[in-house]
């Protein structure tokens, strides 16, 4: 992160949304990762969180170059690696982050264009409990505030290392 910009921006109320701590946090860093990994140095990175119309939205843009308007209906796919990917990575990190977030009832979108860079919006609805009960006892409810201050001060050096995980 040493050569991106990291914008953290708070545009809510504290809103509650019943999660796995420790998975919300996988999916969050998992897009930052690949933000930090396709953002060229000098670019940035922004991290929003926001009350949406149904609960939290948690937004991760990046400056990168953006992702093929043919490849977009693929990047929550297992395995799939766009055209441009560089060698590393198993193709499955977005996946990966996509069924973490249904599995809180919630949903995980892309809007990206080349030369424009993407972002990536998770939307988790406020509720007391989830709908499929599929949380462990360690599961409460969570400010989606704290969640986004842990995930982006607990950065990893390795996020720059040249492999692309999605």
């Amino acid at each position: 992160f040493a050569e991106l910009e990291l914008q953290v921006e708070r545009t809510l109320d504290e809103v509650d949304v019943y999660a796995d701590p420790a998975r919300i946090s996988q999916v969050v860093t998992n897009l930052l990762t690949n933000a930090a990994i396709w953002t060229p140095p000098g670019g940035t990175i922004t991290v929003t969180v926001a009350r949406g119309p149904d609960g939290a939205e948690i937004a991760v843009a990046d400056t990168g170059p953006g992702i093929p308007e043919d490849e977009i209906p693929q990047v929550f796919d297992r395995f799939f690696r766009g055209a441009a990917a560089p060698a590393g990575g198993s193709g499955i990190g977005l996946a990966v982050a996509r069924e973490l977030v249904r599995a809180h009832d919630g949903d995980i979108t892309v809007d990206s264009r080349p030369g424009r860079g993407s972002r990536f919006l998770i939307r988790l609805p406020t509720t007391t409990t989830p709908s499929h009960g599929a949380f462990t006892e360690s599961s409460l409810p969570l400010s989606s505030v704290d969640l986004v201050n842990s995930t982006t001060t607990n950065r990893r050096p390795e996020w720059r290392s040249g492999t692309r995980p999605q």
